[in-house]
């Protein structure tokens, strides 16, 4: 039986996957065919990665090992997107650090819709909870991607209000894509996976760890056109990623925040401070989602006065 590319792309990522720089070198050496490798001599391998060759041909030497895992992704449904593949999203590759393979399941077309990320804490409010689906509502409505991690709390609502309105989501994992179950909050969407991409950076089997949530951020804020911050505590993963969108300049930071600043959350004040759009208003919510949805760049906050109607983004 042949050696396959997804195998010598899963063996390089299982040996490599704290070094993402060397897969990328080999990506752009060998991106037509990735099974080329197989044939290269020792001095040619260190002409390309230096140091990194002796893990390369082990890498090499272990493609039979993960044949069976391979297989196992292909039932699943799993796809095994390297960054030289036509379907990883374009959107990603402008990031400096943009991760080298993607693990996909569900609807790959959601990769080239506008998105908007929306993101908040795991032990959110229960008024952040609320804004949390209505803005997952306001998403489908527009024809927006809701882009989120897959904790409980604010990531939770969004996805679920932009489920139930019909709308579309992109679930980033902070693990590998083969510890993804569907929870019991989704259960009663029945086609979870024709509206849902579920996406992974990390090999198929890693766990969650504090340190992976925060890189996967980066995909967050890399896949959408603006990043949504309902509620922030002062430090944590919320506001690391407010602060990543910030960094990476290419998408927009917009930050809940309440016409009374005593009620807007402490990480939600800091980041406005920092840069972040604040949102006052349900009016202008929507004025951000239609601006990505139209395809412009949400350059600020609408300024339109909030009317007697509009929700009030307050918080305890």
């Amino acid at each position: 039986m042949g050696i396959t590319e997804k195998q010598i792309w899963l063996a390089l990522h299982k040996e490599l996957s704290s070094q993402p720089e060397v897969i990328k070198k080999l990506g752009e050496a060998f991106g037509h065919d990735i099974t080329c490798i197989v044939g290269i001599d020792d001095r040619q391998l260190t002409d390309l990665v230096g140091r990194a060759a002796e893990k390369v041909t082990l890498a090499i030497g272990k493609v039979d090992d993960v044949r069976a895992e391979a297989k196992e992704l292909e039932l699943n449904d799993v796809h095994i997107i390297p960054f030289t593949d036509e379907r990883y999203p374009s959107n990603l590759k402008v990031l400096q650090d943009f991760p080298p393979l993607l693990y996909a399941r569900g609807n790959l077309a959601l990769f080239n819709k506008a998105a908007i990320g929306i993101c908040g804490s795991r032990n959110a409010t229960q008024l952040g909870l609320s804004f949390s689906k209505k803005f997952g509502a306001f998403a489908a409505e527009y024809d927006v991607v809701v882009a989120s991690g897959y904790a409980k709390g604010v990531d939770t609502a969004a996805h679920i209000g932009a489920l139930n309105a019909n709308g579309e989501t992109i679930v980033v994992l902070a693990e590998g894509i083969k510890r993804f179950r569907i929870k019991r909050d989704y259960r009663d969407i029945s086609d979870f996976f024709e509206r849902s991409l579920v996406v992974s950076q990390f090999y198929p089997n890693h766990i969650w760890l504090a340190a992976r949530a925060m890189t996967r951020n980066e995909v967050i804020c890399g896949l959408s056109q603006a990043l949504m911050v309902v509620e922030a505590r002062e430090k944590g993963g919320t506001i690391a990623a407010g602060r990543e969108c910030i960094k990476q300049g290419k998408s927009t930071l917009v930050v809940v925040n309440s016409r009374e600043p005593q009620n807007t959350s402490p990480g939600n004040q800091r980041l406005i401070a920092e840069g972040g759009y604040p949102l006052r208003s349900t009016e202008e919510v929507k004025a951000v989602l239609e601006q990505i949805s139209q395809g412009n760049e949400v350059s600020r906050a609408s300024t339109a006065t909030p009317s007697e109607e509009s929700v009030q983004m307050s918080f305890a």
